[in-house]
């Protein structure tokens, strides 16, 4: 992501901080339970995120 982009979107959230306000999403996403507790997600996320960032 670029500078201005991050600094843009940070300007937005802390204005929204400031000002006790929320983005609409538009409704309500529901997560499936097994995103928590899949053992196969668990190793999916591991070995692409956390791997890459801890490297």
């Amino acid at each position: 992501m670029h500078k201005k982009e991050q600094i843009r979107l940070l300007k937005g959230l802390i204005h929204h901080l400031d000002n006790k306000t929320n983005i609409d999403a538009g409704g309500i996403i529901r997560t499936p339970a097994d995103t928590y507790t899949s053992e196969e997600r668990f190793d999916m996320e591991w070995n692409i995120f956390f791997k890459i960032i801890l490297k």
